[in-house]
């Protein structure tokens, strides 16, 4: 049975399953509708040559990927046989019905989400590493310095840190199916805002005691 992130007491918790399950589903379902051209934007691809990483070989893996999964079980070409019959025009593409386009835009949509994910986690893993752990560790080490000193902790930066570092983690599961073209500037942005919310909710961290 699905969760809905407002059925979950933990607002915590809530806050990461509306960014990693429910928003993704959402936009899944509902922006192939309204764009079913979900292809790659070549200023996406420019951005990641920029730091160095063979397209080519980011190609081949999200295809081998893509096909493994979808294609070679059988699943694209039953989902796409169920909503719409093959009727192709140019280029092999689904013409025709508002179903067929959809199915179609899905499953493009599907591809680039792969394709966003083998690319960030080749550029970003090791900054997000680099920048956050560190953070978390520096932050408790402030917090543990105020509890040896006996001051209190900010239970209001904790909380709003804690939602902003949430959103932010989970910012990473919903971009490779926002229908924006990512950036070098805002993917870093993110990195540093989740950086810093997670050295406040370190330093600030809520024991209940």
């Amino acid at each position: 049975m699905a969760i809905h992130p407002s059925s979950v007491s933990n607002s915590h918790f809530g806050h990461f399953l509306f960014w990693v399950l429910f928003l993704p589903l959402l936009s899944l379902i509902l922006l192939p509708m309204v764009l079913p051209e979900q292809d790659i934007d070549p200023k996406e691809v420019q951005m990641v040559q920029a730091f160095n990483v063979d397209v080519g070989q980011l190609q081949e893996k999200t295809s081998n990927t893509f096909s493994s999964m979808f294609i070679a079980t059988g699943f694209m070409g039953t989902t796409e046989s169920f909503f719409a019959p093959k009727v192709s025009g140019p280029a092999g593409k689904v013409q025709g019905t508002f179903a067929a386009k959809w199915i179609r835009g899905v499953w493009l949509m599907v591809y680039k989400m792969i394709w966003r994910w083998n690319a960030l986690l080749w550029i970003f893993v090791v900054p997000v590493i680099a920048l956050c752990v560190p953070a978390v560790v520096d932050g408790l080490a402030v917090r543990a310095k105020k509890k040896y000193l006996f001051e209190t902790s900010n239970a209001v930066f904790f909380y709003s840190s804690a939602h902003i570092a949430t959103m932010a983690l989970g910012l990473f599961f919903f971009l490779p199916l926002a229908p924006v073209t990512l950036s070098a500037i805002a993917l870093f942005g993110i990195i540093l805002a989740m950086a810093a919310a997670m050295w406040v909710t370190a330093a600030n961290f809520q024991t209940g005691a």
